[in-house]
């Protein structure tokens, strides 16, 4: 009787751990045809690698959850040995449990290699994206800064210089930058992640480059231009004539070697100044009215830079996925620095129009 009821309960053991390395054999099965679907149903671009990485991240709790249905099928296997030493005499079931195992462990290994080998390449993406943002802007400025040296600053040649100076060793400093920059870009483009969306990023990245060796050439060559003699000859003469005000004393030429009327050599100064202050005159009003230009010039610009800022107070709350676009998106920064550069400048034509037309308002 005691034996009948032993064999009974081996059977009815049996039966349920049999039961349960079916059920987990199957949902095994499922999972690793739903980790083979997650790649192909995300999409392609930098956007689908994101969902995939979620996806990826959701399946592995629903992964460490069933991780218990794996170690209690183990246990029950291991209780029923030790209750019954000759229950599994052929190793039958211990075999079958072993491939799960085996299954699980390739599973879970191929899951956490997934998404730390995504997580990775994420990481360096938007490195890349920030860096080359963050490069772009500050192109912006030194194109400013360097536009305004060219055709508004009235500095004298050797501060033109050393301000030039002070560009190139900038220029330099960013070059780890602008290496480590290209080094994500290639990195990314060999491991074929986010082919179509990084095409227009390392399209960016040409465009930044053929500017920064477009800018850096304007630079040698005011450079050379300031540094050469001729022209800071035509720089002194120039910079001379515009500190000369008409209300100024002017001195006498001195005594012609030979003998002249004085009413002859009286009529002949007057006419002479008189035509010189005609023409300074002209060029005053030319040069006021560049000036007036300029200044209304940036009061557009900064008037539409306020209307952008305007735009983006009064546009919606990003809110769910749409704040992960929020690292890329540097327009704001980019008004925010644009109408800071553009006040400083309106106030060195506040000041020019105060030194130069202060005789004439």
């Amino acid at each position: 009787m005691k034996r009948k009821f032993e064999s009974d309960n081996i059977h009815i053991s049996w039966r349920n751990i049999d039961e349960t390395i079916n059920r987990i054999s199957k949902m095994i099965n499922d999972h690793e045809r739903f980790l083979t679907e997650i790649k192909r149903t995300s999409g392609d671009g930098l956007q689908g690698i994101r969902n995939e990485y979620k996806s990826l991240e959701n399946f592995k709790r629903t992964l460490d959850n069933d991780d218990k249905e794996i170690q209690k099928i183990a246990n029950c296997h291991s209780v029923i040995l030790r209750l019954y030493p000759t229950a599994d005499s052929n190793n039958e079931i211990r075999n079958r449990i072993k491939d799960l195992n085996h299954r699980w462990k390739i599973l879970n290994e191929t899951v956490h290699e997934t998404l730390k080998h995504l997580k990775y390449m994420l990481s360096i993406h938007g490195d890349f994206q920030l860096t080359q943002d963050s490069l772009l802007l500050w192109l912006t400025d030194l194109d400013v800064l360097l536009t305004n040296l060219e055709y508004l600053s009235e500095a004298p040649t050797n501060e033109k210089i050393r301000q030039l100076h002070d560009m190139d060793r900038e220029i330099q400093e960013k070059q780890a930058k602008i290496e480590y920059v290209q080094k994500c870009a290639n990195y990314l483009l060999n491991k074929t992640v986010d082919a179509r969306g990084l095409t227009i990023n390392m399209n960016e990245l040409d465009k930044f480059l053929q500017q920064l060796k477009n800018l850096t050439k304007r630079i040698r060559k005011l450079k050379q231009n300031l540094m050469n003699p001729s022209d800071r000859h035509l720089d002194l003469m120039s910079s001379v004539r515009i500190s000369t005000s008409p209300t100024h004393k002017r001195l006498a030429s001195p005594s012609p070697p030979r003998s002249r009327s004085p009413n002859r050599y009286r009529r002949n100064r007057d006419r002479f100044l008189c035509s010189y202050d005609k023409i300074e005159l002209d060029d005053c009003r030319q040069r006021a009215d560049k000036l007036l230009a300029d200044f209304e010039d940036i009061l557009l610009q900064m008037n539409a830079d306020f209307r952008s800022k305007e735009e983006i107070f009064h546009s919606p709350i990003p809110m769910g996925a749409q704040i992960e676009n929020l690292s890329m998106d540097f327009t704001y920064n980019r008004i925010l620095t644009s109408t800071r550069r553009k006040i400083d400048a309106l106030r060195e034509f506040i000041l020019q129009i105060k030194q130069e037309l202060g005789a004439y308002l």
